[in-house]
C-alpha cells in the first residue's frame, strides 16, 4: 500500500500469511565497551502488528531489534518466537539494516532473482520477482541498475528482497531515516499493508511522524529502559499532543519529571496517564 504512483495501493501481497508472535521476558543486554544497553524488557508483539520501536540516537533501538529478532542472544532474560526459543533464520523471517544490502550494479530485477535462488525454488523465482516488484510498485524500475533508484526506491527494493519468500515477520532498522515525508509516509503506508495481510512487522525509528501510523509503540529511555509500552491512541491524538507541549515546556524549566519512567502502568487510569505524559515529553525533548 503506497502512494498512488507505485501501484497498487491497497493490496501489498495477495496471499495471506500468519505472523509469528514476539515475547521478551525481562530481557537485559550487555555490549562490550557499552556495558548494560537494555534494561529489563518486557513486552508482546501480536500477530500481524505493526509495531514501532522509538528513541533518540543512542537509546538501543537497533540492539533491541537485534535481540527481538533472534540475531543476538539477551545477557538475561527470554526471547520468544510463537512461545518458543528463536531458531536460526528461515524464509519465514525477513530483515532489513539500515545499510542497503542488495547489490548496487546490477539491474533490480536481477538482483532480486540472485537473491530469490538462494533461498527458492528456481521455477518460481521469477513470478515472484515479478509479482514482488508490482506489489512495491518498482515494475517500472525493474531494468534500472539499483545505483540509479532514489532513496526511497532503494529501500523499497531491500524490502522487496526480504518479500519474496513471503515472510511471517520482517524486522526493519530505522527504514524511513533520511527520506523525505512523502516518501516515508509512502513506505509506512507499504508496512502497514502488509501487516494487514497479516504478517508482522517491527521497525525502529526517531522519526516523531511515523508514530501515528503504527499499531503500537515502544519507547525506549536512555539506558535502555522501555519508557512505555502500548497502543499509539494512548499517546496520540489532540488531548495527547496538548499534554506532550505542555510536559515539554516543563521539562524545559526544569521542573519536568526526573527519572525514566516504566512500562505497564496498568494499575489505574491516572498512573497510565501520568506514564504516556512522561515518555511523550521524554521523547519530544530528545531524552528517549
Amino acid at each position: 500500500m503506497t502512494c498512488c504512483s507505485h501501484g497498487d495501493a491497497d493490496s501489498p501481497d495477495t496471499a495471506q500469511v500468519t505472523g509469528l508472535r514476539l515475547e521478551l521476558r525481562g530481557v537485559s543486554q550487555d555490549v562490550r565497551g557499552a556495558g548494560r544497553v537494555l534494561d529489563d524488557v518486557s513486552f508482546e508483539v501480536g500477530s500481524g502488528r505493526l509495531v514501532v520501536i522509538a528513541g533518540s540516537s543512542g537509546a538501543g533501538k537497533t540492539v533491541l531489534l537485534q535481540t527481538l529478532a533472534g540475531l543476538e542472544h539477551p545477557t538475561t532474560g527470554d526471547v520468544l518466537h510463537d512461545g518458543a526459543q528463536p531458531g536460526p533464520p528461515g524464509p519465514e523471517f525477513g530483515f532489513v539494516p539500515q545499510e542497503d544490502v542488495i547489490h548496487r550494479e546490477l539491474p533490480l530485477r536481477r538482483t532480486l532473482e540472485y537473491a530469490g535462488r538462494l533461498r527458492m525454488s528456481g521455477e518460481t523465482v521469477s513470478a515472484r520477482v515479478t509479482e514482488v516488484l508490482d506489489v512495491l510498485g518498482l515494475a517500472r524500475r525493474a531494468d534500472t541498475p539499483v545505483r540509479a533508484l532514489s532513496g526511497g526506491e532503494r529501500k523499497r527494493a531491500c524490502i522487496a528482497a526480504e518479500l519474496l519468500t513471503r515472510p511471517r515477520v520482517l524486522f526493519l532498522d530505522e527504514p524511513t531515516s533520511g527520506l523525505d515525508p512523502v516518501t516515508g509516509a509512502a513506505l509506512l503506508a507499504t508496512l502497514r499493508g502488509l501487516a494487514e495481510s497479516g504478517t508482522t512487522v517491527v521497525l525502529t525509528t526517531h522519526v516523531l511522524a511515523d508514530l501515528p501510523r503504527c499499531d503500537e509503540v515502544v519507547f525506549l529511555s536512555p539506558g535502555g529502559a522501555v519508557a512505555f509500552v502500548g497502543r499509539r491512541t494512548r499517546c496520540w491524538g489532540r488531548s495527547a499532543r496538548r499534554r506532550r507541549r505542555t510536559c515539554t515546556r516543563r521539562w524545559r524549566r526544569g521542573s519536568g519529571p526526573s527519572g525514566p519512567p516504566r512500562c505497564g502502568a496498568r494499575s489505574g487510569s491516572r498512573r497510565r496517564s501520568r506514564t504516556v505524559r512522561r515518555a511523550s515529553a521524554r521523547y519530544d525533548s530528545g531524552r528517549c
